[in-house]
């Protein structure tokens, strides 16, 4: 069976995008990509002998499974915090490291690592930053770990929160910093939106974002939470950025902006399960976990709260989000999504009064 050069092509970029999802930890799935494009395995696996030739892939033996990885630069520097400037460190350590990434890709990169690095810089406490970056052709991760209090903890203590995993419910909604003279709090909002996948590791407890499918974990998500590992001291921001990126940075902006005014940061969008103590079914029925939800909603006009894999709410946190918040807030507009049915019918219930 021959294949047209458009045809092959798309299939070495799916094996690309494959190998690089798995980023070494699972074995490719030959078959299914030799069933979808009507082909035999024997032609994938020429195409797989052809990118090792080529030096685009390494092929690693595990047991009776041949483990492929994209073939990847990798580079690592320590950056000392006194006297330190997030432009400098990119012109000085990792312009040339990225160099070639497509447009798109290379803009959000840029801006995701020089807020981060401002970010250490100027509140961290710490001294130092270590920067870890690995790229292949697929996609560019960098980490940027600094030697600080630790990010979850500081904004709890800041917030005077219960509990530190309340700390990424704040950074969810976007507009908190700790240092509202010099900083907007936008920051870290929009580089998790911005990133093909964002993760923050501090205090023991770890926050991804933008996950829609991590095969290490076999999970489909647009966010997690979980414990570890726990490091003492410092935050770790690691971030992704697929190369054939598509969505420019502008556009990231433009999402949550005011249309109708000066384009400022007026919408966000929050899920709800962000509220829960820990990951197995999450209750959301009291009126002091809708204040904390809640709490500082007043400074956006757009709120679209994300209802998934909430199973069921009380009336009385109902109430408080849907019938009391925009009775004192007529200025901000709540908007449910991913909406059960029983979820749907208690926000209809408290509604109508």
């Amino acid at each position: 069976m021959s294949l047209s050069a458009v045809n092959r092509n798309v299939i070495v970029q799916e094996i690309i995008a494959l190998i690089s999802a798995r980023e070494g930890s699972k074995a490719l799935d030959t078959a299914a990509i030799a069933k979808k494009h009507s082909v035999t395995t024997q032609t994938i696996y020429r195409y797989l002998k052809k990118l090792e030739q080529d030096g685009r892939i390494t092929k690693n033996p595990k047991g009776r499974e041949n483990i492929f990885e994209l073939t990847k630069e990798t580079k690592e520097f320590i950056l000392p915090l006194e006297g330190a400037a997030e432009d400098v460190a990119w012109n000085t350590h990792v312009e040339e490291f990225v160099k070639g990434t497509p447009e798109c890709a290379y803009r959000i990169l840029y801006y995701i690592f020089t807020e981060m690095v401002n970010n250490a810089i100027d509140h961290s406490d710490g001294t130092e930053i270590k920067v870890r970056a690995s790229k292949n052709e697929y996609r560019t991760i960098f980490s940027i770990i600094d030697n600080g209090v630790g990010i979850f903890n500081k904004i709890a203590k800041a917030l005077n929160l219960p509990e530190k995993r309340f700390a990424i419910l704040e950074l969810s909604k976007g507009k908190f910093t700790t240092n509202p003279e010099s900083h907007t709090g936008e920051g870290i909002f929009f580089s998790s939106k911005a990133a093909d996948i964002f993760y923050i590791n501090s205090d023991g407890l770890s926050f991804a974002s933008n996950v829609s499918y991590d095969c290490a974990l076999d999970i489909i998500s647009d966010y997690m939470i979980w414990d570890g590992p726990n490091t003492g001291v410092g935050t770790n921001v690691s971030f992704k950025v697929n190369h054939n990126h598509s969505k420019p940075l502008k556009a990231v902006f433009d999402e949550f902006a005011d249309s109708s005014d000066d384009l400022s940061f007026e919408k966000t969008t929050v899920p709800v399960r962000l509220l829960e103590y820990a990951n197995d079914n999450p209750l959301f029925i009291s009126r002091s976990q809708a204040k904390r939800l809640l709490a500082r909603f007043e400074e956006f006009k757009d709120i679209i709260l994300d209802f998934s894999d909430i199973d069921m709410i009380g009336q009385g946190f109902a109430d408080e989000v849907f019938r009391v918040f925009p009775a004192n807030h007529p200025g901000s507009k709540l908007t449910p999504v991913n909406c059960n049915e029983s979820v749907r019918q208690m926000i209809a219930r408290v509604s109508a009064k």
